[in-house]
């Protein structure tokens, strides 16, 4: 699992642990200072993006935010689809972690 941390707009820590298999999301765990509501939410945007291929992260992460009809405050769907491209880049560079952007 390749891990991106990043304070996106609003001052909020977000990390997210993504696993690539064969260039689609084998796995994510989208975790940090942010609120979501309702709670299972999360889990079912998470189920949603796996299985993704890398050059539909984009358009599949908005897909998989709208149809989860939740509240989600600290972040948005274009910063977790920029934070899974960024672990894609690391994993294919050989670096399997990120430290935190400020």
């Amino acid at each position: 699992m390749v891990l991106v941390e990043r304070k996106v707009k609003g001052g909020k820590l977000v990390r997210v642990d993504v696993r690539f298999e064969d260039e689609r999301i084998a796995g994510i765990r989208i975790t940090g200072d942010f609120f979501v509501h309702p709670e299972d939410a999360l889990l079912c945007i998470e189920q949603k993006i796996i299985g993704l291929h890398i050059n539909s992260i984009e358009d599949g992460v908005k897909e998989a935010f709208s149809s989860a009809n939740a509240e989600i405050v600290g972040f948005s769907a274009l910063d977790i689809s920029e934070m899974i491209a960024e672990a894609y880049m690391q994993q294919s560079a050989g670096n399997g972690s990120s430290r935190p952007s400020t």
